[in-house]
């Protein structure tokens, strides 16, 4: 079981997705450094992490299958000055984000099986900061990950 191949795997699919089609603003990675530009919308890629069950009873000397979920976060800041509107802008990004994602299957480097479900946009933007001028979005998409253990 690996939940550092689980992140890799997702962050790989993100960055690929990312860089095939969105060239005009910067992607951050859970807690990684980075300098959010100081004009223009950007994202953040998060992993969180729910619950895990045993699915299959088995035998101690057999594997048997537990299934992990957790949601894929995609914050996305989109300042309010911006040429296009905001919601705008977040829509097409939920749209990026669900190509990149929605009911897709990865293999992970150590056998885990990660199953994707549908992505989902907030209906309603956050203000980053109070006066910030800055409004963020979330972007979410369900997942599992299978693995004998």
């Amino acid at each position: 079981m690996s939940f550092s191949a689980e992140q890799q795997a997702i962050e790989e699919r993100f960055s690929a997705g990312w860089a095939a089609q969105v060239t005009d603003f910067p992607a951050a990675y859970g807690d990684a450094p980075f300098k959010a530009p100081s004009a223009g919308p950007w994202v953040r890629l998060s992993v969180v992490r729910g619950g895990a069950e045993q699915v299959e009873l088995g035998r101690l000397s057999v594997a048997v299958l537990h299934r992990y979920a957790g949601i894929v976060f995609v914050q996305l800041f989109v300042p309010q000055s911006s040429s296009e509107r905001p919601d705008r802008v977040a829509a097409r990004v939920a749209d990026l984000v669900a190509g990149v994602f929605a009911r897709r299957e990865i293999l992970t480097s150590s056998g885990g099986l990660l199953r994707f479900r549908a992505t989902e946009l907030s209906p309603a933007p956050l203000l980053e900061k109070a006066g910030s001028g800055t409004l963020q979005y979330s972007i979410q998409t369900p997942f599992t990950r299978d693995e004998d253990a």
